[in-house]
């Protein structure tokens, strides 16, 4: 497996819902319960959203290997793209909304990092256009948006100690990966 294919992994239902896991129980446990809820209501929200959106390009676009890369494809918008964009961006918005010190900012670089790897590998490994990826980031950065307001509103600024979800955001999505179980693959077998 190449390094591209474990970056676009990130992105993956399978590897990104370990990492919504993590910030699911670090908000509920250790942040703010509405908190929470506006997190898992927003990636509900925007998976749903998403998977409607793909219905229509895929009838009404062509193939990713026949569109133009400003062009929308039938595979628009990236699903990797909105979740890396949601459940990364909102980690990030944890990182540096609620933490401090250096975990604060190695977990925000690592969240900001896991975006844009997502967003550029899926266009070099040819999988989405450049307009399915960017497609996938407006969906997903009102959800993001959302809930850094909700943060803001209900967390205050460097109280939480935030290595705990660092650690989670590094050891289960790992292990996501290391299982190479992905619910995009053509054979789950």
């Amino acid at each position: 497996m190449s390094l591209a294919q474990v970056v676009t992994d990130l992105g993956n239902p399978v590897v990104a819902s370990a990492a919504a896991l993590v910030l699911l129980a670090f908000g509920w446990l250790r942040l703010n319960r509405l908190v929470a809820a506006v997190f898992v209501v927003g990636l509900v929200g925007v998976v749903a959203l998403t998977a409607v959106l793909k219905q229509i390009s895929q009838a009404t676009s062509p193939p990713p290997w026949l569109a133009a890369p400003l062009e929308l494809s039938s595979g628009a918008p990236s699903g990797h793209a909105v979740l890396a964009t949601v459940v990364y961006g909102c980690a990030a918005v944890l990182f540096v909304r609620t933490g401090k010190g250096l975990p604060a900012l190695a977990g925000g670089l690592m969240s900001l990092a896991a975006i844009l790897g997502v967003a550029v590998t899926r266009v070099t490994l040819q999988t989405h256009t450049l307009a399915d990826v960017a497609a996938g980031l407006v969906v997903a950065l009102p959800v993001v948006a959302l809930f850094a307001r909700a943060v803001a509103v209900q967390c205050d600024r460097g109280r939480v100690r935030v290595g705990l979800l660092l650690a989670g955001l590094i050891l289960l999505p790992g292990l996501a990966l290391l299982s190479g179980f992905r619910f995009s693959e053509p054979k789950i077998f």
